[in-house]
């Protein structure tokens, strides 16, 4: 088992603090459910990072879409 502990800081000084137990057994990528935790599907959150100009990056240039 692993504690997270997350804590909220007001002029550095600390005003809450929670902790959470949590432990990983097993995990396996499945092509029907998904992300498999400890025997049953999860949720994964976040973020697509898609960059359609390439070298280019994040920025967006008209000039470079236009082109394509």
């Amino acid at each position: 088992m692993y504690t997270a502990v997350s804590r909220v800081y007001l002029d550095g000084k600390v005003i809450d603090e929670q902790r959470t137990l949590f432990g990983i057994r097993s995990f396996h990528f499945s092509p029907d459910q998904g992300l498999v935790l400890n025997g049953r599907p999860t949720k994964m959150k976040g973020v697509c990072i898609h960059h359609d100009l390439g070298s280019l990056g994040a920025a967006f240039f008209e000039e470079a879409c236009s082109a394509a």
